[in-house]
């Protein structure tokens, strides 16, 4: 029954393996991002050990001391430790300008003379043509004792250290220089003064204590190395952990075969330079996981993110070469054009803009390729398929620029034609609206007027015929609604004509619009008992008519809004501005509150509609309304000593035009 369910399922006993590594992940509490390539990193380890076990469990048995061909083999093996030595500085040695921690950088330079130290045991090693002096076994041993020791001592230090981004370039050179002087010292050492060096082997009677010892202390470095890498797996890290720890355990592994050898040339020393072989690939593949594959699939999942975000974004997306051409399309603008996707990629931004418009961004374009600006963006108009004009607001910039200096733009084109048609319907409505209350205002004055002359007319023989008080009143009633309806209409026909035009300006006299403005109101001057009071004003730009029925308004106001028993005092001067003229209007009146300060600007806004005074609540509102269309403003500030403060700036001629 067990043999036929064996049978039934061959992959049991792996399946069985990799739950049982993933439970010793799970007890280690070994981080979720590790545990797959840990626990294929274990499969590997296991093999790599019973493979280990066997060599020293049979090499004693069947003596396999004397290995055939073994220089040759030997040569093979340096020389693939020496290049994947080497590949690992070419992948980690980066340019200063890449974001990578500096600990690539540090284990590939280590690596460059660990390489150096494997050549020169390499070319000393007994049988090899003398390098610079005589090759014996002890040279060669020496080169290799100092090439494992740098190696277990860069991966130590690399386990050790934080990761974190190189923060002065200039360090790794030094480091290199101070490490090429250190490989040249020891090569001149081991070449020219070996009787400084202890004895490592012994012909006929194998190891010393010292090379023995020293190959132990290796591997102790390498075991402390491992439970460092594997402590850090419970956490996530921005390095690849996995294969450095598995480079640690396999050269633990051939620093305990080199410990074992009595001959230079049995298995111990073949499978002892296997082993080294691999844990270099191991070191090598996490650089490359750390340098190109983990950047490489970072850049794969943002070009993924920028194509989902390109596809699905609600308004049209494009990328174009300078000659126009499409290069990317997304459905918005296939469908806003009503174009496949496959026709609009091959053809030009220059065949669906509308004839007027096709050198419209072409200036743009050349100051996003001179620098002198990072982006446009502008209104244009696109033909669709079926010949109906789309308007579009495009804002465009550089996407790259490739070695060959070819440029490529990215642009975002907004379909606003549903938004100008509203804009134009609105438009029309508005100017409709105004021009209909212009009229309206204007042919309602004629009968107020009469109403106001007639009412007066027939208040004065009410007053000559001795009626009661009663009608009286009521006639007087009737007489200051008239007046008040005649002003609210003027002061409306006159804001809806500020609405419509602002008209021209130039420098006036505002001196002498202050003048006129007292003529105006000279009648509600001398009822009021008021006093006049201006300074030196300079020259203003602004229509000389708009500044008199500004100064009217504010006067007005001033008057109308008064304490009764106290002499309105009002003072008119300039006061010191850059670029313009500011000038101030002060009263002796009750003031404003600072919460209505703003509020009273507002067309019709009265603070005291109660209290029944002659305005008609639209004065500040033309004030704003004049000074605005010239690129003025108006505001309102509170005195110490009781009243109001209305102070209004008008630019000069070329802030205007700017402003404009």
């Amino acid at each position: 029954m067990n043999a036929a369910a064996s049978k039934k399922d061959p992959f049991k006993n792996i399946r069985l393996l990799k739950y049982l590594i993933n439970s010793v992940c799970k007890y280690f509490f070994i981080s979720q991002e590790y545990r797959k390539q840990f626990t294929l990193l274990l499969s590997q380890l296991l093999l790599l050990l019973l493979i280990f076990a066997a060599v020293c469990l049979y090499t004693d048995i069947f003596d396999f001391k004397e290995i055939p061909y073994y220089l040759p083999l030997h040569s093979l093996m340096e020389t693939a430790s020496i290049v994947v030595s080497m590949m690992v500085f070419a992948v980690g040695w980066r340019p200063s300008g890449h974001n990578f921690p500096g600990n690539v950088s540090l284990l590939a330079c280590l690596f460059f003379f660990v390489g150096l130290l494997d050549f020169s045991h390499t070319a000393s090693y007994l049988g090899m043509p003398d390098f610079v002096s005589p090759n014996d076994a002890q040279k060669q041993l020496n080169f290799w004792l100092a090439a494992r020791l740098l190696g277990a001592l860069a991966l130590l230090v690399v386990s050790a250290r934080p990761w974190r981004p190189r923060r002065f370039s200039a360090s790794r050179y030094v480091l290199f220089l101070l490490l090429l002087v250190g490989v040249i010292l020891l090569n001149w050492m081991v070449i020219f003064h070996q009787s400084w060096l202890p004895d490592t082997f012994i012909p006929g009677l194998g190891l010393t204590s010292f090379k023995k010892n020293f190959e132990y202390s290796i591997m102790i470095i390498n075991i402390i190395t491992a439970i460092i890498l594997f402590s850090k797996m419970k956490n996530q890290n921005n390095f690849n952990v996995v294969p450095l720890f598995g480079a640690v355990v396999v050269m633990a592994m051939s620093e305990y075969m080199f410990t074992l050898y009595t001959t230079m040339v049995g298995a111990y020393n073949v499978f002892g330079h296997i082993y080294k072989v691999i844990s270099y690939l191991f070191i090598y593949r996490a650089i490359v996981l750390q340098v190109i594959d983990e950047p490489y699939k970072a850049l794969q999942a943002s070009e993924e993110r920028f194509r989902h975000i390109f596809e699905l974004a609600p308004i049209g997306m494009v990328t174009n070469r300078l000659d126009g051409q499409f290069t990317l399309v997304n459905q918005a603008f296939c469908s806003m054009l009503g174009y496949r996707r496959e026709d609009l990629e091959s053809m030009t931004f220059y065949d669906v803009t509308h004839p007027e418009d096709k050198n419209l961004t072409d200036a743009d374009r050349q100051k996003l390729i001179t620098g002198e600006i990072v982006s446009y963006q502008r209104e244009k108009r696109y033909l669709r398929k079926d010949n109906k004009v789309v308007v579009g607001v495009v804002t465009s910039s550089i996407l790259e620029t490739d070695q060959q200096g070819n440029v490529s733009f990215i642009a975002q084109v907004e379909d606003i034609t549903a938004r100008k048609q509203l804009e134009e319907n609105l438009q029309r409505s508005s100017a409709e609206i105004a021009q209909f209350s212009q009229v309206l205002a204007h042919h309602l004055q004629e009968p107020v007027r009469l109403q106001l002359c007639f009412a007066e007319r027939l208040k004065s023989l009410i007053s000559e015929e001795g009626f009661s008080a009663e009608v009286r009143q009521a006639l007087a009633f009737i007489v200051d609604g008239a007046a008040y309806s005649r002003n609210i209409l003027r002061d409306v026909q006159l804001y809806l004509d500020l609405t419509r035009s602002c008209g021209g300006g130039r420098y006036c006299d505002a001196a002498l619009a202050v003048r006129q403005a007292q003529d105006q109101l000279a009648a509600k001057i001398l009822d009021a008992g008021a006093l006049i009071v201006c300074g030196s004003l300079p020259p203003l730009f602004i229509d000389p008519d708009r500044l008199v029925e500004l100064l009217v308004a504010l006067l007005e106001n001033s008057l109308t809004y008064r304490h009764p028993d106290v002499r309105p005092v009002i003072t008119i001067r300039a006061l010191e501005a850059k670029g313009g003229a500011l000038l101030v209007l002060e009263d002796n009146g009750p003031g404003i509150p600072e919460k209505f300060r703003e509020r009273v600007f507002n067309a019709f806004e009265r603070l005291h509609p109660e209290q029944n005074q002659a305005g008609t609540g639209i004065g500040l509102a033309l004030v704003r309304k004049i000074l605005e269309s010239y690129g003025g403003r108006v505001w309102i500030e509170g005195r110490e000593a009781g009243g109001t403060r209305v102070l209004f700036s008008l630019p000069n001629t070329q802030e205007l035009d700017h402003e404009m």
